[in-house]
């Protein structure tokens, strides 16, 4: 499937809110379903219930599990997510990815239905999120799908980036997605999780 560009100015886009829902109905948009012109990545939503989805890649060694859950989010205005290599039920999952704390998106700087600028690009096992969540310039990074390894063969060659969740609902240093620099090279990142280490075998490293 090639790479396309979904944006918040399309014709048909979903709108994307501090309200609970807005960010699984633009994902079911992109991912699944498609919306005006724009035909959708290539997506299958695995499970769902109330404010909850498991988004599943359409290709790729894994075909990796994208969970969505803006029901038990801290806050409205976030959608908490996580990533499993397995999963039978939203609930009964193997290997969680990001293995301590939690990762969010950032929809909007409040629990309202003002919209919010937003931008998506996805193919079949990748998908790469922008949120302008407020007006003063900011814009959350999110991450999910593969990468180019240079082990051949990779089972394991996936990531899984966004802001992390330190127990505040504030932007505070390291918990930044796509983007951050205040580490150096080489250092792990709050964040920043891949599926499994080169060898396949340590599950869940930063």
């Amino acid at each position: 499937m090639p790479w396309r560009l979904y944006k918040h100015d399309d014709a048909g886009a979903p709108v994307l809110n501090g309200t609970r829902g807005s960010l699984i109905a633009l994902l079911d948009a992109c991912l699944v379903n498609g919306y005006g012109t724009k035909p959708a990545a290539g997506w299958s939503k695995a499970f769902a219930d109330m404010n909850r989805a498991a988004f599943r890649m359409g290709s790729g060694r894994l075909r990796a599990y994208l969970r969505v859950d803006e029901a038990n989010a801290t806050v409205a205005s976030e959608g908490r997510i996580q990533s499993f290599e397995e999963m039978a039920t939203l609930d009964s999952v193997t290997n969680p990815v990001a293995s301590s704390g939690h990762l969010v998106v950032k929809k909007s700087n409040a629990t309202d239905a003002t919209a919010r600028q937003w931008w998506l690009g996805a193919d079949d096992r990748t998908l790469v999120l922008f949120t302008h969540y407020d007006t003063s310039g900011i814009v959350s990074g999110t991450y999910f799908g593969e990468f180019y390894s240079y082990v051949p063969n990779d089972n394991f060659g996936l990531c899984l980036i966004a802001r992390y969740w330190e127990g505040t609902n504030n932007w505070t240093a390291n918990i930044e997605g796509i983007g951050m620099q205040a580490q150096g090279a080489y250092s792990a990142m709050n964040g920043h999780f891949i599926y499994r280490d080169a060898a396949g075998i340590t599950k869940s490293p930063q």
